[in-house]
């Protein structure tokens, strides 16, 4: 063989050699969206139960990651990096477009729905066996805006997020609205001087008091991942932050007391009863419970009251009771909870005693953020059982929402009795 030749399968070998441990074990995926979008993906394995979705850039790629890929790889992170529709290899639309044009001329339609591919990738990391209690998302610049939305959306398991350059409405995605609905887990915002009155310092000030850390950055011209390789150490500082806030233990095992030194947070509660067909005085213990459920485990309760009228609260949650609700047993519908008067549940091996107690205190945990948890039939998270109870991350969560609505004073150490209007019209 000539030298020329040798020279050459040297350089090959030491190209394929050279490769990050990541990058060897990292395999292309295509995902598929809830609206039938499929989305392509690196998945890059790891040795721990710990997994994070990476959200790109506009008008970048799942590529640019790369650097944090390799920081996480180092502690065993299962990383999920995507382009998102419209992106890189995701540019083809289910019936053939190419989406180039929208991502171009920015419709807002478009990136709205881009937190469906961020709810695609979580769900595949659960289904390679990721901790659903240990998931994260990293977004940088449009990126942070479709991990704050799919927070927001609570229709999967996220218990930590890292924005790099957040805005405040990035490309007709309005984060101000969706921070509203934040539910108390730890963020961590990072930015540069520059550009923080973009949207970072006012989601912080929205944020600071349910977890959110803010770190600005002097660097310039370090928009999202361009601070990978600009300002030092970055790639660490995220690393440690995913490490430290998705191995924290449970606050507390289900069904256990919340420390003495927790506040009680107590929330208005209005229950409409004009539609319901029970009597008003049949809902004192219905009312009793759902409190003993929420206060004994996660220092939570409801100052209730009862109308028969349909005016929502101004400031709290509203609750109707209705003979029927075609064929539910109850549901929050993102503002309000809807009830029917009897519902119908499977059993559980340590009951809660009320049905219609067990399923409002159920639909009050989706009002607290809270998704459905389906492992155990006496979880309060399960669906139509008479389980009651909560696990230490929905505590947190729970909590993490309630602060957000509860009462300025929290100084009393359980709520007012129900207040039941026994003679409605009057």
């Amino acid at each position: 063989m000539n030298k020329p030749a040798l020279k050459i399968i040297f350089v090959l070998l030491t190209g394929i050699l050279c490769l990050s441990k990541a990058e060897a074990a990292s395999q292309k995926i295509v995902l598929t969206a809830e609206d039938g979008y499929r989305i392509t993906g690196t998945l890059s394995p790891g040795n721990t139960k710990v997994g994070v979705v990476l959200l790109h850039m506009y008008k970048s790629d799942r590529r640019s990651w790369q650097p944090l890929v390799e920081e996480l790889a180092g502690h065993g992170i299962t990383t999920l990096s995507i382009d998102m529709r419209g992106h890189g290899d995701s540019r083809v639309s289910p019936n053939g477009d190419d989406l180039s044009r929208r991502v171009s001329l920015k419709d807002p339609k478009l990136f709205n729905r881009m937190h469906l591919d961020a709810e695609a990738a979580v769900r595949h990391l659960i289904d390679q066996g990721i901790d659903q209690d240990k998931i994260g998302l990293v977004g940088a610049s449009v990126g942070c805006s479709v991990a704050i939305h799919t927070v927001a959306e609570r229709k999967v398991p996220v218990s930590t997020v890292v924005v790099m350059t957040p805005g405040k409405d990035y490309l007709g995605i309005p984060t101000m609205d969706h921070i509203v609905k934040w539910t108390g887990i730890p963020l961590l915002i990072l930015t540069s001087r520059e550009e923080q009155d973009r949207g970072a310092a006012v989601i912080h000030a929205g944020l600071k008091n349910t977890g959110a850390t803010l770190r600005v950055f002097e660097e310039e011209d370090i928009h999202g991942t361009n601070m990978f390789g600009e300002v030092d150490g970055v790639e660490k500082m995220i690393t440690d932050w995913l490490l430290d806030t998705l191995n924290r233990p449970e606050t507390a095992p289900a069904g256990s007391l919340p420390p003495a030194d927790l506040p009680l947070y107590r929330i208005n509660l209005r229950v409409h009863l004009a539609g319901s067909s029970r009597m008003p005085q049949e809902f004192a213990p219905i009312f009793s419970e759902i409190n003993e459920i929420w206060q004994s485990q996660a220092g939570i309760c409801f100052e209730i009251h009862t109308v028969d009228h349909d005016t929502p609260l101004a400031d709290g949650l509203d609750m109707w009771f209705s003979p029927n609700i075609g064929g539910y047993n109850g549901y929050y519908d993102g503002e309000h909870i809807r009830m029917t008067d009897a519902p119908t549940l499977a059993g559980a091996p340590h009951p809660a005693r009320s049905s219609a107690a067990r399923t409002a205190a159920h639909e009050l945990g989706h009002a607290l953020s809270l998704p459905h948890r389906q492992e155990s039939d006496d979880n309060l998270m399960r669906s139509k059982t008479y389980g009651w109870q909560l696990n230490g991350r929905e505590i947190k969560l729970a909590r993490g929402a309630a602060v957000n609505m509860a009462l300025a004073d929290t100084a009393p150490h359980n709520c007012s009795p129900p207040q039941i209007n026994l003679h409605p019209g009057i």
